[in-house]
């Protein structure tokens, strides 16, 4: 797949590299709708995830995972395929690993549904800490660092069960001694 990026596009993919955008922490492509914002945006999230770190783990998160895997990572993933990028993905845990020139980062896919509140500093941490057991042969967690996942699952199983078919809003609070 080869695409031409225009001038605003590149600014977009890359923008993260270019001197006058030093000490900026983001930043926000407003355009026409199909001006090509999401793709060159999320290759350039990708390319700085890979760049910058080693395993690394990060978010890509859309109003429901599926439409994120089809108007994002199926074509994001077409796209570094051709530029010589290993892109493997479990769709069953939702994230992919991205490795490029030895260096590996994982992205968890995220819908809009489940929100995660900035005082959920436990939670927050153990994504970063999550890691999955190498050479198992399949996805088994390492169980470390995973208290708070595992009221996240339990949390999820419950709150799925609980309101299949209904429009449901739940709140939570767990505190740790």
């Amino acid at each position: 797949m080869l695409i031409k990026f225009r001038g605003k596009q590149k600014t977009v993919a890359k923008w993260w590299k270019m001197p006058e955008y030093r000490g900026k922490d983001a930043i926000i492509a407003d355009g026409a709708v199909r001006s090509g914002k999401t793709l060159s945006m999320s290759l350039g999230f990708v390319i700085w995830a890979c760049s910058s770190f080693r395993s690394g783990t990060f978010a890509m998160c859309g109003k429901t995972v599926t439409s994120l895997r089809r108007n994002v990572t199926v074509p994001l993933m077409r796209l570094l395929r051709g530029m010589g990028f290993v892109c493997e993905e479990r769709i069953s845990h939702s994230f992919i690993d991205i490795t490029f020139l030895g260096m590996t980062n994982r992205f968890y896919l995220f819908g809009g549904r489940l929100m995660i509140h900035e005082s959920c500093t436990d939670i927050i941490r153990e994504f970063g800490l999550y890691r999955w057991k190498d050479g198992a042969g399949t996805d088994i967690p390492v169980k470390e660092n995973d208290h708070a996942m595992d009221d996240m699952r339990y949390f999820v199983a419950y709150v799925t069960k609980e309101a299949a078919d209904e429009d449901f809003f739940f709140a939570m609070s767990v505190e740790r001694g």
